[in-house]
């Protein structure tokens, strides 16, 4: 499990990025917006107040506007599904537990030359996300919208890709992100906790389509 502070991050791609300044020159022919996109699989944790934590695998696609002042540096926005599942218990009994989530993400890019085909793609932000859908499956019950709201957290990402030719790009990318603020339980529920879901990775495929 990877564990990365914000302040690391922003460190590193700063570094990053002062290094890499000499190739920072852009003219009128590079293009200023760029629809990014992916599709990734992994793992995270929920942590609950007063409950048991347990582990859940995660499904995501995520889709940003990204908006470059000059050929490295970017900001993006955009949206993005997340489907969690996984089991756990809590004080009513065993269950199954189903989550999709839509997240709004804002944050900062770079994008930095390899060589004439590889390229990199760095971004840090910040995100709003609103519970959709919440069942807990219990061993002769289904409790729906156990809890609800919205919520805030950070992320990061890091990909390479391939550029096929002068627009389109396609490589990997690697994110990871946690939950800075709690939803809470709702009347639905049988008792009252918050949770948050942190450590979340996930790994998958990263397209980049200039224009």
């Amino acid at each position: 499990m990877i564990k990365l502070s914000p302040l690391f991050l922003f460190a590193f791609l700063f570094i990053y990025s002062t290094a890499s300044y000499s190739q920072d020159d852009i003219d009128a022919s590079v293009s200023r917006f760029s629809l990014i996109g992916y599709g990734s699989i992994g793992y995270a944790k929920v942590e609950n107040d007063n409950q048991a934590n347990y582990d859940m695998n995660a499904n995501s696609g995520e889709l940003l506007l990204n908006y470059k002042f000059n050929k490295m540096y970017g900001v993006f926005t955009g949206i993005a599904l997340t489907d969690l599942s996984g089991t756990g218990f809590n004080e009513e009994s065993i269950f199954y537990h189903e989550r999709s989530v839509l997240k709004i993400p804002i944050g900062f890019s770079i994008t930095n030359d390899l060589s004439d085909k590889l390229k990199t793609f760095f971004s840090i932000g910040a995100f709003a996300q609103n519970i959709i859908s919440d069942d807990y499956r219990y061993l002769d019950t289904t409790v729906k919208d156990l809890y609800a709201g919205w919520n805030f957290g950070a992320q990061f990402s890091f990909g390479i890709t391939h550029s096929f030719d002068d627009s389109f790009s396609l490589g990997f990318l690697f994110t990871g992100q946690s939950d800075f603020s709690k939803v809470e339980t709702t009347d639905n529920a049988s008792f009252n906790d918050q949770q948050k879901i942190t450590n979340l990775n996930m790994l998958g495929l990263l397209f980049i389509w200039d224009f």
